[in-house]
């Protein structure tokens, strides 16, 4: 019940170069040595650009050697190598780790004949013990020799094949296929990768209308090898389609964490669950959007019907004239009429169709990796089409959220009286953090930013921050992104804007020169980001930092940059004579940004302003042939550093751009590294040092002079700040300071606020880092949320064992053990009774289920048409049905089809104690206040009560205040008891409310009510008629007594009576047949 506490500290431990006054982080040492490791299921290649590793159900085995780059990589070599370090007493270890799991793992210390590499078997359940197929964090692998010396230190990935969803379905997207011919016809790719892998990634090809299909290329190794396997997908997606799919291409497509979809030039398509197992081809649904389901230039009678009902959700959205026009134009037609588009102006161009609009719009998702999901975490995605909106058409941009079968408007409702103007949504993204909807609108001549409050996944009318107009008239937005599991939030066109709010404030980060930025890559490991221009411009970031640099230009018509998980940035493009058709070379960052020289020709005017800052004003060039836009300062030199051939150095913090004075085109504010000199120190010493003029002493009308040598102390400034991402979540107080051995230490303290579940990052950013850096930005996720070894358990009167439960002995026996008396044998396909009696199952629920056998009291129509099975859906028999030991163990409803025993008590169930335990990584305490519940019974059953129930003002106030959300009574569990009035199983869910805790604690018991009396009115009407016999038995009695009546008397003679009415009858009978006999002679 305690609130979340969280203290991190982090530490920047500077190093002052011999020769240089600048700062330099992430000082590394080099070493011509490295590890090259395979597992048992891949190949070996030694001088692989980096590690990759792959687990599967068994065992990860895998072998290292150590190489030197500078060597031949021979076994000879490898071999001397395991003997040199192995006699020394030192063998490799390998550290695996991401941000929920760290551990190591140390390799044998062998000297085998003929070995060469060190070898390591770790069982799978060391590292992980799932193995469902679910989002999956990829791990960080890194090789050291012995842990902890920092020794050849080499990293890689390591990769859960059998759990990674879209690996599941490889063999399942279409036929494999060479694509070869398709290369000449390709002019564009568009690629995506999991959420939660970036080695696996997908690449889809553009191709240009003379071949029409879609074709998509997987990778499982980041690109590495030219072993990427192309699937056609165009038979996938044809099959979801009613009509001729011939002019069927790509135009998109995203991989979410559980879905695969497809944007096309004939709609948005949404693959089944990938989550789901793999046994045939994949399926897809295709979305619809009201209004962009356009009928074709001529379609049937039949077409036009269909085309009516699949819009009929639309209607109130028409307006009411063009309804009635619609209804006048089906009325006019017959069955079998072909309808044509009316030409109304000959000279008009042509509607556009649904094709047109598909192939420009674009599709937005907000990249968050979902491994250990929250029930409020989600996928949302968004569609935004490229026009205005029309009178038939709700809205122009639609989003959804997983499984995406709703979709909704995206385009913000205009305020109440707010004029009327054309808007565009560029792009629309859900934040996840903060639960809005951000949308970039182009406006006549603005461009706007709108947050709006997501409820239930609605977004709300009303803003959550004032609209952002961007200050930059002549700004042309193309998209926006967040940087995946961050809060920074790029909106990047011809210039690129960047935000840490949420959208609420934005700050330039890029102004271009005729160029857009088209396409964004980034990285989660190095938090690299990529900006790609239509010009093939590169531009190179880190996530929450202010500078940026152009890496290169690439020329070619088309490509794509990838980062795989490493952070390793790959060149994508097309090449027909490799195996896999591509070419994929390797982007030497650290070399591109140290090449990167953004000097310039022009004459500077220094003015000081401080000790520590100048300005620098740069001059329109003196030589008529320089143009005047290359000898100017831009953003692009913010954060770099402006050199002084003679001496001095300083770090460009600001750059302005003015027309005054004349002349002059911009300027620089500098902070100064080292001091710029007018004259060199061996012509004027006196330039190394510095004048003060000190204050003058009380009474003397003179000033005094310091003169010292200079020192500026650049190290003594705060080096990191800290950006929340969602504030309102948590209470985040740092502290910073300086230690004895100038290490820069910033304390972070984190405090929830309330019992508000939810997520926020928590990014740390080294301020006056530089893009070479290896670490910039330390991003942390922080999760109000329940532990996930927190559970809460009902504890049973008696301990029963597991055994007893399992067992398949008959509880009548004599033979069995006394606690399986407590426990009932459950009928095949039990369900318990209804309201409407024992013999009415109505609930959805079967207990014990076998589908190879009758249905228990299948009577009456209600009770035949309810009941669904769960574990045995579709299956032959109990034995199909798939039930483990931990089903038939557990109490919830959820495995009900596997629950073969329950707890047996004997009426009547009086004030039956009801006692609860909650149990966490820290052990077991008893459920209490403030700890609040709510009971319900599964199966709709009503005879039974809850009292005891301490009611406190706490209690009453808690009712008052979830009243209208909760639909039944709360409860304190000190002291609750249950009393059950009916028969047969009960079966109780109790839930704790919310606002009381981080978890929705929760658990099931079943309690089977034996030898109960008759049920009303059996019960009444038995004791009723007891009542009246006996009654009438003592009234006989007493009239028997009264009258003296001698019974035995009575009886004889009633007796002798009937003896005598017998014989009389006989003899009459006897004359009568004589006398016949007579007659007839």
């Amino acid at each position: 019940m305690t609130s979340l506490w969280l203290y991190v500290v982090l530490t920047a431990i500077l190093k002052i170069p011999k020769h240089a006054s600048g700062i330099t982080y992430n000082e590394k040492a080099l070493s011509n040595s490295s590890f090259a490791c395979h597992s048992s299921f891949h190949h070996e290649n030694g001088m692989e650009v980096t590690i990759k590793l792959f687990l599967y159900r068994i065992s990860l085995n895998i072998n290292c050697h150590l190489y030197d780059i500078s060597k031949d990589d021979s076994k000879e070599n490898r071999r001397k190598n395991l003997l040199l370090y192995t006699s020394a007493g030192l063998a490799p270890s390998i550290m695996i780790f991401n941000s929920t799991f760290s551990k190591v793992f140390y390799f044998k210390m062998t000297l085998g004949e003929g070995l060469e590499t060190w070898s390591i078997d770790i069982p799978r359940e060391m590292i992980t013990f799932n193995t469902d197929v679910a989002p999956v964090e990829q791990w960080f692998v890194q090789f050291t020799m012995h842990h902890g010396l920092d020794m050849f230190t080499t990293d890689g990935t390591l990769l859960d094949h059998i759990r990674e969803p879209v690996l599941q379905w490889e063999d399942y997207f279409g036929d494999e296929i060479d694509i070869i011919n398709l290369v000449p016809f390709v002019r564009n790719t568009k690629g995506t990768k999991s959420p939660c892998a970036s080695d696996v990634a997908i690449l889809g090809l553009i191709l240009d209308g003379k071949i029409n299909g879609v074709f998509l290329g997987i990778t499982e190794l980041g690109f590495m090898h030219r072993d990427t396997k192309w699937h056609n997908m165009t038979a996938n997606i044809c099959a979801t389609l009613n009509d001729d799919c011939a002019d069927l291409s790509l135009v998109n497509v995203i991989l979410t964490n559980t879905r695969l979809i497809i944007l096309s030039s004939l709609g948005l398509f949404i693959s089944q669950d990938l989550c789901d197992p793999a046994t045939e081809q994949i399926k897809f649904t295709r979305s619809d959007f009201c209004g962009f389901e356009m009928l074709p230039t001529t379609a049937s009678f039949s077409q036009l019907h269909s085309f009516t009902q699949v819009t009929a959700s639309c209607t109130s959205f028409l307006p009411s004239f063009v309804l009635h026009d619609a209804v006048k134009l089906m009325a006019s037609l017959g069955k079998d009429s072909l309808v044509t588009t009316p030409n109304f102006n000959a000279s008009a161009p042509k509607p556009r169709t649904k094709k047109d609009d598909y192939l420009k719009a674009k599709i937005w998702y907000n990249i968050q990796c979902l491994a250990n999901k929250e029930d409020y975490e989600v996928d949302y995605i968004s569609l935004s089409f490229n026009k205005d909106k029309t009178l038939s058409q709700e809205s122009t941009c639609f989003y959804s959220n997983d499984p995406f079968t709703k979709w909704y408007s995206c385009l913000p409702q205009r305020a109440k009286g707010e004029k009327l103007v054309s808007r565009r949504v560029v792009s629309f993204l859900v934040d996840a953090q903060q639960n809005t909807g951000i949308a970039v609108l182009s406006q006549q001549k603005d461009v706007l930013v709108w947050v709006n409050k997501l409820t239930d996944h609605r977004l709300h009318a009303q803003h959550k921050f004032p609209a952002y107009r961007f200050p930059e008239r002549d700004f042309v937005p193309f998209g926006m992104f967040f940087h995946p599991n961050s809060h920074f939030l790029y909106v990047y066109g011809n210039q690129v804007w960047i935000s840490s709010d949420g959208g609420n404030t934005f700050i330039l980060l890029i102004k271009l020169d005729n160029e857009t930025v088209t396409e964004t890559d980034a990285c989660v490991y190095s938090q690299a980001i990529v900006f790609v221009t239509d010009k093939g411009s590169i531009y190179y970031t880190k996530a929450g930092l202010l500078r940026y640099a152009r890496l290169t230009t690439v020329n070619q018509d088309f490509f794509s940059m990838y980062f795989d998980h490493l952070g390793i940035l790959y060149q994508l493009s097309m090449n027909a004579t490799s195996p896999d058709r591509m070419a994929v070379p390797v982007m030497d960052v650290n070399t591109l940004l140290q090449a990167d020289d953004l000097g310039f020709d022009g004459v500077l005017s220094p003015q000081y302003i401080t000790e520590k800052q100048m300005v620098f004003y740069s001059h329109e060039p003196l030589n008529p042939g320089v143009a005047a836009t290359k000898s100017r300062f831009y953003n692009l030199h913010v954060d770099k550093a402006l050199v002084y051939g003679p001496g001095g150095s300083g770090l460009i913090s600001k750059v302005f751009t003015h027309g005054n004075p004349t002349g002059f085109l911009s300027s620089a504010l500098v902070d100064i590294l080292e001091q710029y000199p007018t004259e060199s120190s061996t012509i004027s010493p006196c330039i190394l040092n510095t004048l003060t003029i000190l204050e003058r002493a009380p009474g003397i009308n003179s000033y005094t002079l310091q003169l010292s040598t200079s020192a500026y102390p650049v190290f003594h400034m705060p080096l990191m700040m800290i950006v929340v991402g969602r504030p309102s979540l948590l209470d985040v107080s740092t502290e910073n300071h300086w230690d004895n051995t100038d290490s820069y230490i910033m304390e972070i303290m984190v405090h929830s606020k309330f019992f508000e579940q939810g997520k926020t990052s928590l990014a740390v950013i080294v301020t006056q880092a530089s893009l070479v850096c290896d670490v910039t930005t330390i991003i942390l996720t922080l999760k109000n949320s329940c532990s996930y070894l927190k559970t809460m358990h009902y504890v049973l009167h008696v301990p029963i064992a597991a055994s007893d439960w399992l067992s398949g002995e008959d509880q009548t026996k004599h033979n069995v053990s006394a606690v399986s008396h407590l426990l009932k044998n459950l009928p095949v396909n039990y369900r318990p009774p209804s309201t409407l009696g024992i013999s009415v199952p109505l609930t959805e629920n079967f207990y014990n289920a076998d589908p190879s056998k009758p249905r228990m009291r299948d009577y009456f129509r209600r009770s035949k048409t309810s009941g669904r099975y769960k574990q045995c859906a579709n299956k032959r028999n109990r034995s199909e049905c798939g039930c483990t030991d931990n089903m038939k163990l557990s109490f919830s409803v959820a495995f009900s089809d596997c629950k073969e025993k329950v707890l047996r008590m004997k009426f009547p169930v009086s004030k039956l104690p009801l006692s609860f335990t909650v149990k966490d990584e820290r052990g077991s305490t008893n459920l209490s206040t403030p700890y609040y519940i709510t009971v319900i019974e599964v199966n709709n059953r009503t005879n039974w009560e809850i009292s005891g129930s301490d009611v406190t003002s706490s209690v009453i106030k808690m009712r008052e205040y979830l009243a209208h959300k909760l639909n039944t009574t709360l409860y304190n569990p000190d002291g609750l008891t249950i009393s059950i009035h009916g028969s047969e199983l009960f079966h109780f869910r109790v839930s704790t409310v919310p606002a009381v805790s981080f978890c929705n604690l929760f658990d099931e018991f079943q309690i089977y009510v034996d030898d109960a009396p008759l049920a009303f009115p059996g019960q009444t009407l038995l004791t009723g008629i007891s009542m009246i016999a006996i009654g009438a038995i003592i009234f006989v009695g007493f009239v028997i007594q009264m009258y003296e009546i001698q019974l035995g008397n009575v009886l004889q003679r009633k007796l002798l009576r009937r003896n005598k009415v017998s014989s009389k009858s006989t003899l009459s009978s006897a004359s009568s047949e004589e006398s016949s006999k007579k007659s007839q002679q």
